[in-house]
């Protein structure tokens, strides 16, 4: 009997085991799903946690005392908590009385341990989640049961509870960490099951494990203390939750007694807000974790993929932010409300303000603002200026949504070779519904205002004099498009799904068929126009709920206005059904539409790679392409088109005391189309090849033309300016050219070249069935064409017809190309002498030879006595004879020769003259600003005069290195080289180097001293006193601060920036190509982000690390105190006099626009040069030519200065009146001069007689 009983259990495990093993590969889309989830969360925490974070800080009003804090520290822990789980992937997997957490990633190249250590941080975080939710409700209970409590959170020790915090998180991942290693007994007892059920091997992951049993049944102590440590935390950090939730439970009714009905409500709404909290992460988090903790002490027969448990964890901070959100505006409505003065008699005698009896631990505001303060707080705010601002962006998207979306159908319809087949009608449908929807935004000027439990929709437009119903008409049919857009979307991913799925289905977009998805289209915003038209109308209740808000806002009546209004609530609090019908409407509209493009996505984002196995590389990339712009253009219009536009229709139902210019929310709308055309362009290779060859072309033709100026007089002609243009203009497509230059495309008719000098594999020769010559590799196309159709051909292919320099080159082709048996026996055709190739030479009607590809025309080899007239095009037969035809006639066959990589000296020179001309342009506009500074401005700035001198200095400082070393800057794939080739003063190449690592750290300086400026503003506002440290001696201090950040930069740069063996081989060839220079002959520093096997140079990338820091701290202390000048300075400044007041705002603004400009004009071109190496791109540019504007920069900031504050203007003005009038003063004193000579000349010349009498 018991040997049948054990028989049976062992049986019963060995089914299951065998079912489990049958089905073990679903465990991968488990992966799938967990990843897309967990960048989901990501995207959503960081948005909603932002959001939290900005409206605490910025937005809400109500000072919630050192609460704040607590609600600024805990979106700030999601977000970090977030990005850990999108970079790491964490997994697990549980196995009988075992699990492992473990990780496959290795983010910024980290080792097996690193990983390991991050993973333990991981697991910590949640340690530190369910403390801080422990700290808000102790602190929420000594708010309502002992006040004096809360000293424990003002100020300093609010360290305290943030040390609480990370203390458990880190008792929880040194537990996780020390306890969870993984050992000899734990990789035999999941190895096997590791490798069935995920491919994976222990030496392939970092991780952490717990088995609980040892193999004779035993618990495993060690590996239980870490079950232990996190049981211990969770159930201090619940047992102060429970207990701190009861009490509030039990008791708040009676201690809020003695508070209004609106305050005890408002206590209800913070005690809500807590539960939800707490039991939101008990469900999507802690529950989980817990089942996965103590799972394996069952020592159950099972095997989960319990990291897909993991998947909700992500969602928690964005959820949690949700929360709070909610009830934060409802708050700050609700003080708002309570702070306005009630009428108590009719002799309109005040009540004290309701907002005085309001605890101190909800509001500390109250009891210090004075009478003015609160009557400025009551006062409705006019929402006017929202509308200005909308309608500007209104205008923007309207230009920017016009102009890419044209390119985007110009380049569809007659730019893109690949025939898409009827997805180019979709293409094309899109942008065009695009401008269609930004024309009618520019029209109407649309604007939404919510309030409470409503909101109404409306424009005051009249446009074409249409009538108010008309106008009402048209902005249905507006909202109707929303549902267009994103219908047409869905029609999108539909297409691709079936492309990749199903190819048969694409019949139905075929011919006639395709009317049928415009009628699909159509039909949703159809129905979502007509829906908000006839269920929103504006009826009485509504009128009579918003009117008074409506004019107070907006000062709009609804007798001026055309629109749709909805209202959730009647006056009883029933819900108006007929109102929420509209809402439905949308909702259902939005969920037929989003199934289909999340079902279409998730299966191709998991199946698409083995689909397209079969295809050729480029249709799978072009599959690719398509998906990833698939992606982008519904993740962009769902934040910036469709979250607000739920925002708004949803906000109704949650009767929020709240008013809101969510019109503002439409502003980014119009300029969604514009972001829909770049992500095409930018994404599908097709577009950037089509837009390249269109502008190299107009670009060849301008050239050609200009190309036939004589530039002296002996008629030398110059070489072509196309000659000069940067890569990214003359070629194609830049991963491509550069296998042309060693392994050109292989077409079956073709005879191009390849430079074969391009460094690396590029060295090795050409392909089979090219023919090497002269550095490159030619190959001849067979094809009747016309010249020019020839050349049209060649340039699909980055080249052109054949030119020649010399007549042994033209030899050597005839030779090799034409006449070889060989290369005739390829082509399965032998060469006659009679057969002929086009070449590139052909005659202008002007009577100009002129090559293709814009080289100069050194020789022809035309036989003698030839007589050519009008337009003529040359080929050449196999004997080498060159013969002018008619343009318009065809020839058998034609030679091509490709593209060389074009020298950008150009550039260098354009950006030495523009440092030239910025240099006296600087040193002009600095040295008045000093002048009037010094001698010119009458009132006393105190020590900030000093800042205002020095700045200037530096700039003419900045301007006279640049004037000297002429440094440039060449960025090549992961690399960059900045150099100068300039010797000022006889310097060897070692001090020259040092001297651009010094002119380099003039940026970090800049920066620097910037940011002291705004530190002194701000001080000047807030806490005049610390003003002390900028006079006398300590005025040094600031500038040593300067000079350290400077010399941080330089060292960075001098450093890490050296040129080393690896460096010269990779950008050696490129700078000789591009610049005729070589590398070991100038003076320069490099960076190449990453060595040969593709890891990550840490040296060399350890300079942008220091720049990023320097940056970082500077731009921090900018935008911080940038934003309190911002939201503070009105009320600081209102006990100062006007001109006082007229004064600070000058001086903020001139300090916005002077970090405003660097950001734009030195800045960012430097940020895009120091990490653009990182992305190690297929480019070749000369972002020297970005340093151009630098040297500008003092200017222009000397012009800020004078132009802004007002002194300067005066003293400008005075200095000038008093110039001139010493000026006339002196003219007027030569004229006295010349008068009174004049007389005694003339009394000397007068007669005796005359004299006398």
């Amino acid at each position: 009997m018991n040997a049948m009983v054990m028989y049976t259990i062992s049986d019963y495990r060995s089914i299951n085991r065998v079912r489990i093993c049958q089905t073990y590969v679903v465990l991968d889309v488990h992966i799938i799903y967990a990843q897309l989830v967990a960048q989901l969360g990501f995207f959503s925490t960081t948005f909603f946690c932002f959001i939290l974070v900005f409206l605490t800080m910025f937005g809400v009003k109500t000072n919630f005392g050192s609460y704040k804090y607590l609600l600024v520290l805990f979106p700030v822990v999601g977000i970090f908590f977030a990005t850990i789980e999108l970079l790491l992937y964490p997994n697990v997997y549980s196995h009988n009385a075992g699990y492992i957490l473990y990780s496959t990633s290795r983010p910024f190249n980290m080792s097996q341990d690193a990983v390991t250590w991050f993973l333990a941080f991981y697991t910590g975080v949640y340690a530190s989640t369910i403390s801080m939710l422990s700290v808000q409700f102790l602190y929420r209970y000594w708010a309502i049961f002992d006040e004096t409590k809360l000293r424990f959170f003002k100020g300093w020790r609010f360290l305290i509870w943030i040390a609480y915090s990370l203390s458990f998180g880190f008792q929880w991942a040194f537990g996780s960490y020390y306890f969870g290693k993984i050992d000899d007994y734990t990789k035999s007892y999941l190895r096997h099951e590791m490798m069935q059920k995920y491919s994976t091997d222990f030496s392939e992951i970092a991780g952490m494990a717990i088995v609980a049993y040892d193999k004779d049944g035993n618990i495993r102590w060690f590996s239980t203390f870490c079950t232990l440590n996190q049981t211990f935390i969770m159930l201090v950090q619940y047992t102060v939750i429970i207990y701190c939730a009861i009490w509030m439970y039990i008791e708040m009714d009676e201690k809020v007694q003695i508070l209004s009905l609106s305050l005890r409500k408002l206590h209800k709404q913070f005690f809500k807000t807590l539960i939800l909290q707490i039991v939101t992460p008990t469900i999507t988090l802690f529950s989980p974790a817990m089942f996965i903790i103590y799972l394996p002490f069952l020592d159950l027969e099972f095997d989960l993929p319990t990291g897909i448990f993991l998947c909700a964890f992500t969602l928690y901070p964005a959820m949690d932010a949700i929360i709070v959100i909610d009830v934060k505006k409802s708050l700050e409505r609700t003080y708002a409300w309570l702070s306005t003065a009630v009428e108590t008699d009719q002799s309109s005698s005040r009540t004290r303000s309701t907002a005085m009896n309001l605890p101190a631990a909800l509001n500390r505001t109250y009891s210090h603002q004075s009478d003015c303060e609160s009557m400025s707080f009551n006062t409705p705010q006019s929402f006017l200026h929202y509308v200005k601002y909308a309608q500007f962006v209104a205008q923007l998207g309207f230009f920017s949504t016009t102009f890419f979306c044209f390119i985007l159908v110009f380049l569809t319809m007659f730019g893109v070779k690949r025939n898409f087949g009827s997805y180019t009608y979709l293409l094309i449908l899109f942008p065009v519904v695009g401008i269609f929807f930004a024309t009618i935004e520019l029209v109407l000027y649309p604007n939404v205002y919510s309030h409470n439990a409503g909101y109404v929709f409306y424009s005051t437009s009249r446009p074409f004099n249409m009538s108010q119903d008309a106008v009402t008409w048209f902005l249905a049919f507006y909202t109707g498009v929303y549902a267009s857009t994103i219908s047409m979307l869905s029609v999108q991913f539909l297409y691709r799904y079936w492309a990749i799925f199903d190819e048969t289905n694409l019949r139905f977009f075929k011919g006639w068929r395709f009317l049928f998805w415009i009628a699909y289209s159509l039909s949703f915003g159809f129905q979502w126009a007509f829906g908000i038209y006839y269920f929103d109308k504006i009826d009485d209740y509504a009128k009579n709920y918003l009117r008074l808000e409506m004019m107070q806002k907006y000062s709009t009546d609804f007798s001026e206005i055309a629109g749709m209004t909805l209202v959730a609530y009647d006056k009883e609090g029933n819900i108006r059904w007929f109102n929420i019908c509209c809402t439905l409407n949308m909702t259902a509209i939005m969920l037929v539409q989003y199934s289909i493009i999340i079902y279409c996505a998730v299966r191709m984002y998991i199946g698409m790679e083995e689909k397209l196995q079969m295809l050729s590389i480029s249709l799978r990339n072009l599959h690719n392409q398509f998906f990833k712009t698939l992606i982008l253009q519904i993740v962009t219009p769902t934040i910036t088109l469709f979250s607000p536009v739920m925002l708004i229709i949803y906000l109704p139902l949650l009767d929020l005391e709240c008013d809101l210019p969510t019109g503002i929310f439409l502003c980014a709308f119009t300029l969604y189309p514009a972001m829909d055309a770049i992500i095409v362009m930018y994404i599908v290779a097709d577009y950037k090849k089509a837009a390249k060859k269109m502008v190299k072309k107009a670009l060849e033709r301008t050239y050609a033309w200009l190309s036939t100026v004589e530039t002296d007089q002996s008629s030398t002609r110059t070489r072509s300016i196309a000659a000069n243009l940067p890569a990214a203009l003359t070629q194609l497509d830049l991963n491509s050219i550069k296998k042309q230059q060693t392994y050109p495309a292989t077409a079956p008719t073709t005879v191009s070249t390849s430079a074969a000098s391009t460094v690396g594999p590029c060295n090795v020769g050409c392909q089979d069935g090219w023919v090497p010559y002269g550095g490159s590799c030619y190959k001849k196309m067979l094809d009747a064409l016309t010249q020019s159709t020839a050349e049209q051909e060649c340039i699909t292919l980055g080249a052109h017809l054949a030119s020649f320099e010399t007549n042994d080159e033209a030899t050597a082709i005839k030779n090799l190309v034409l006449s070889a048996p060989l290369f005739s026996t390829d082509l399965l055709s032998y060469s006659s002498s009679s057969q002929e190739s086009w070449i590139g030479l052909s005659k202008t009607s002007n009577g100009a030879w002129k090559w293709t590809d814009a080289s100069e025309v050194e020789f022809t080899n035309l036989p003698t006595g030839t007589s050519v007239t009008g337009a003529s095009c040359v080929s050449m037969n196999t004997s080498g004879i060159w013969k002018p035809n008619d343009c318009t006639s065809t020839v058998t066959s034609f030679i091509s020769s490709p593209d060389h990589p074009k020298s950008f000296l150009i550039y260098v020179k354009i950006t030495q003259f523009v440092t030239q001309f910025s240099f006296f342009f600087t040193f002009l506009f600095c040295y008045v600003l000093t002048f009037l500074t010094v001698f010119g401005v009458k009132r006393n700035y105190g020590s900030y005069k000093y800042l205002l001198v020095l700045f200037p200095i530096i700039g003419i400082f900045f301007a006279t290195i640049e004037l000297v070393l002429y440094p440039n800057v060449y960025s090549h794939n992961a690399g960059y080289v900045f150099y100068s080739t300039s010797r000022p003063f006889g310097m060897s190449q070692d001090t020259v180097t040092f001297c651009l690592s010094f002119y380099a750290g003039v940026y970090a300086t800049t920066i620097s001293m910037i940011s002291v400026q705004f530190l002194y503003r701000y001080w000047a506002i807030f806490d005049e006193s610390k003003l002390r440290i900028f006079k006398g001696k300590n005025i040094l201090i600031w500038v040593v601060y300067y000079i350290f950040f400077g010399a941080a930069w330089a060292f960075g740069i001098q450093y890490f920036d050296q040129i080393d063996d690896y460096a010269k081989e990779y950008l050696n060839t490129e700078l000789l190509e591009r610049y005729k220079l070589d590398i070991s002959e100038v003076s320069a520093t490099t960076l190449v982000a990453y060595d040969s096997t593709g890891s990550i140079r840490w040296f060399n990338i350890s300079s942008i690390i220091v720049l990023t820091c320097i940056m970082t701290i500077q731009y921090s202390i900018i935008i911080y105190c940038a934003v309190w000048m911002y939201v503070g300075m009105e009320d600081k400044l209102q006990m100062l006099s006007l001109s006082l007041r007229n004064l600070h705002k000058q001086f903020f603004k001139t300090l916005i626009l002077q970090i405003v400009t660097p950001t734009i004009t030195l800045f960012s071109p430097v940020s895009l040069i120091l990490y653009l190496p990182l992305f190690d791109l297929e480019c070749d540019l000369p972002t020297g030519m970005f340093l151009c504007a630098v040297t500008l920069y003092p200017a222009m900031d000397a012009i800020i200065v004078m132009y802004i504050v007002s002194d300067y203007k005066k003293a400008a003005k005075r200095l000038a009146r008093q110039f001139l009038e010493e000026c006339q003063r002196l003219l007027g004193t030569v004229e006295t001069e010349d008068v009174t000579i004049q007389t005694e000349t003339k009394i000397h010349n007068t007669p005796a007689q005359n004299q006398w009498s």
